[in-house]
């Protein structure tokens, strides 16, 4: 209690000219924003890994307004290793598709959205 008495009393007392510090918990806060999107918090229980986006990453890339999926196709015509680039990328689309689908996509409810997602309609 005391402690917070000080920091109080400290920026009461404070003259003219002097700067007042407040601390921000940076890293906090870009965790808390990290889930924003457009304005509205990206929920984090949607936040797992989606296995549409994984195995049929153009399609489901085209489906949910994520042209960025498509990038499969040219990732897989790199000569030798394109097929292990593909397989990293895809596993990379699963990890982040609730998120970009969320973003880009107007969803009714959570429920319209698990229930796309799942089913894919």
């Amino acid at each position: 209690m005391e402690n917070n008495e000080s920091r109080i009393r400290n920026a009461l007392t404070a003259k003219h000219g002097e700067t007042l510090e407040f601390g921000y918990d940076t890293d906090k806060l870009k965790e808390e924003n990290k889930y924003r999107v457009k304005g509205n918090a990206f929920p984090k229980q949607i936040n797992k890994f989606n296995w549409g986006a994984c195995i049929l990453t153009p399609v489901w890339g085209i489906f949910n307004n994520t042209p960025i999926a498509c990038l499969i196709i040219l990732i897989g015509l790199i000569p030798y290793i394109g097929w292990i680039l593909g397989i990293i990328f895809s596993l990379y689309c699963g990890i982040k598709g609730n998120e970009w689908a969320w973003q880009n996509k107007q969803w009714q409810s959570m429920e319209h959205f698990h229930t796309v997602q799942k089913t894919g309609q």
